[in-house]
């Protein structure tokens, strides 16, 4: 089992704590906005961590479980990237196209289709793939060679989300040899979590010290 160093924990409450000062003290409906779209991620941010950190090891905590939110944690963190990059999408994120869509949609489609103006939907033109986010963060193709971007690692997630029960199957039968690899967090899920850690804390510094993505 692995455990998230407590130092990057303390980080992390420190730039929730910073976010949320940062929205209490914005001073236009512009800044409100942007400085909402943060607080909002990094919160759930480190909730997320926190829940890995905290179930790390427990019998039941499968290692499927923590791959489906890896998955979902990285992909977060590439869409927030991309939107902090492209500061005018922030608006239309936090659903300010919704009402626009809503009547029209509700009226014409399925019910599957309506809920889609929450999701892609709720940008004005939709939301973008998760591969041109990560090219236009420079973060979909390696620069240097062994080296894994977050759309590296989010492929590695997607295909073992995709092959879940087989691969438990898997763990299931060399449970009769070990327990302690087959329960998350395992070491390559710590890595692909620290890694998550480090690029968030860095951009969250990048915001106090004021520099521009």
């Amino acid at each position: 089992m692995q455990h998230i160093d407590p130092g990057k924990l303390q980080a992390l409450a420190l730039s929730l704590a910073d976010a949320v000062m940062a929205h209490s003290n914005a001073p236009d409906e512009n800044s409100k906005q942007v400085s909402l779209f943060r607080m909002n991620f990094i919160k759930k941010f480190t909730d997320d961590v926190l829940f890995l950190n905290d179930h790390s090891g427990q019998n039941d905590f499968h290692v499927r479980y923590a791959n489906f939110i890896l998955r979902n944690m990285v992909e977060q963190v590439i869409e927030f990237l991309y939107i902090s990059k492209n500061t005018k999408l922030v608006d239309e994120y936090l659903g300010s196209e919704i009402l626009k869509k809503k009547a029209a949609i509700e009226a014409n489609g399925t019910t599957a289709e309506a809920l889609k103006i929450y999701g892609e939907k709720r940008f004005a033109t939709r939301r973008e793939r998760i591969a041109q986010m990560a090219e236009d963060i420079n973060e979909r193709y390696a620069t240097q060679e062994n080296c894994l971007t977050l759309y590296d690692v989010f492929t590695v997630l997607s295909d073992r989300t995709h092959n879940s029960y087989f691969s438990s199957l898997l763990d299931d039968f060399a449970k009769e040899f070990s327990d302690d690899h087959y329960i998350g967090l395992t070491v390559e899920q710590a890595r692909y979590l620290n890694v998550l850690i480090i690029v968030v804390l860095m951009t969250f510094d990048d915001f106090k010290q004021g520099d521009s993505l």
